[in-house]
């Protein structure tokens, strides 16, 4: 349970996010941030939603896990669905691949932006 299990920060989650809105709007690398940060959007969204509901939801009642197909459907509420696993898992991994060498040229995530993404590369099943 613990290598498919993610925690979400959402200060974190809230950095990742503006640095990707800046990074989608470059035309040399915004084809690679762009999809991320729709996906990054489409969490803090989520979560927001979820700590306004005033019905009992499991986040009232911490730890919670999901399992198999209700995991998924929440990722789809999220707007992540099935279609775009192989696309977000593309895009992570180059963008942290440019975070992380040395010699990249352009501009790249930070390396907290980096940590933060590769972290969340675990919601996107392999």
């Amino acid at each position: 349970r613990d290598s498919g299990s993610v925690d979400v920060d959402e200060e974190s989650l809230n950095s990742l996010k503006e640095e990707l809105a800046k990074l989608a709007t470059d035309q040399a690398v915004g084809k690679i941030y762009q999809p991320l940060h729709d996906i990054i959007e489409g969490l803090s969204t989520w979560i927001s939603a979820q700590e306004g509901d005033p019905r009992d939801n499991e986040f009232d009642n911490p730890p919670s896990f999901w399992t198999g197909e209700n995991a998924v459907k929440e990722l789809q509420k999220a707007g992540i669905t099935p279609a775009y696993f192989p696309i977000l898992q593309e895009c992570a991994t180059k963008a942290v691949k440019a975070a992380s060498d040395t010699e990249s040229e352009g501009d790249h995530l930070t390396g907290r932006g980096a940590m933060t993404l590769e972290s969340k590369q675990h919601l996107v099943p392999h």
